[in-house]
């Protein structure tokens, strides 16, 4: 009873003094304890193989642990409610071994292993993962559980920060001619924290530019990957005249965003949710970046 994986959320809202509705009849009914799952480093690079490592045990012995995993190459995110996404096709199965072959490091130690090969690691590309485990009896679990609002593990493989080119206005627009195209080096982009908005192109269009629908995404800062997060534009009056203007962002129950003050210590509180602005002056772009100053203030004076 001490381990995470002896207990389940119940499927109702248990009633004091009765039988929790969760609960198993006996212990040999029960599925493998799994935890401690873990992929190392946090945030790969290119061309190295991952390896993905589970301690996993039962009283009935452990039959099988089977890990698999789904690429998601950029420009083409898959949400949770896409049937892709619960498509057979579009993962690969992987066996995790506790036999101290094929990078696991010592058998017989409860701790299964599995290699995501070299070849999948691709820059830009978010591998999400998931494990299954079986014990003996064929008494079987996936994790995370069917009822995780994230239902998959994942790392988001990145390099480095390229350079970069941008233009206000790349083409004319509205009786408006073309604005300069204006580069970035790679050493200006590196000296900035990036954050990573990992999602559909045509959500994201819409998002900015036409309805306050809430749609799906995935964040990664410092690595860490927060996915299917929702994420809608805030605003009223001004909300579609530049695009770019505010985001609201949404995290899963159980996977709150850890937030970083301006020294990079982290809060000791971790966040829900998470809004950003741009400091956009839709009315009058060439102010961009002026606008919001004054909250900023306000916020460094709170503090």
């Amino acid at each position: 009873p001490g381990l995470g994986g002896s207990w389940r959320r119940a499927p109702t809202v248990p009633t004091p003094g009765a039988l929790n509705a969760a609960k198993l009849a006996t212990y040999s009914a029960a599925p493998p304890a799994i935890r401690q799952v873990n992929h190392t480093p946090q945030q790969p690079t290119s061309n190295t193989a991952v390896p993905v490592t589970a301690t996993v045990t039962d009283p009935d012995g452990v039959g099988s642990v089977m890990l698999r995993y789904q690429i998601v190459s950029p420009g083409t995110y898959i949400r949770k409610t896409d049937a892709t996404f619960t498509a057979a096709a579009s993962w690969i199965d992987l066996p995790m071994l506790d036999n101290g072959t094929a990078g696991d490091a010592v058998a017989g130690d409860s701790i299964f292993t599995a290699l995501i090969p070299a070849s999948v690691q691709v820059h830009r590309r978010l591998i999400r993962y998931q494990i299954t485990v079986t014990d003996s009896a064929t008494n079987s679990i996936r994790v995370p559980y069917a009822d995780d609002e994230q239902p998959n593990f994942a790392y988001f493989v990145y390099d480095a920060i390229p350079a970069w080119s941008g233009a206000m206005r790349p083409t004319a627009f509205g009786g408006f001619a073309a604005t300069p195209v204006q580069d970035y080096p790679q050493s200006l982009l590196q000296s900035m924290e990036p954050w990573h908005l990992i999602a559909n192109e045509t959500d994201v269009i819409n998002c900015q530019y036409t309805s306050q629908a809430i749609f799906q995404g995935c964040l990664v800062h410092r690595g860490k990957v927060y996915d299917h997060i929702t994420y809608q534009v805030r605003g009223i009056g001004s909300t579609y005249v530049s695009g770019k203007n505010k985001w609201g962002l949404k995290f899963n129950r159980t996977h709150d965003f850890q937030a970083y003050d301006n020294w990079g210590r982290p809060y000791k509180e971790t966040w829900n949710s998470l809004g950003l602005n741009a400091c956009a002056s839709p009315w009058a772009s060439v102010n961009r970046g002026a606008a919001g100053v004054e909250e900023a203030l306000s916020f460094r004076a709170y503090e």
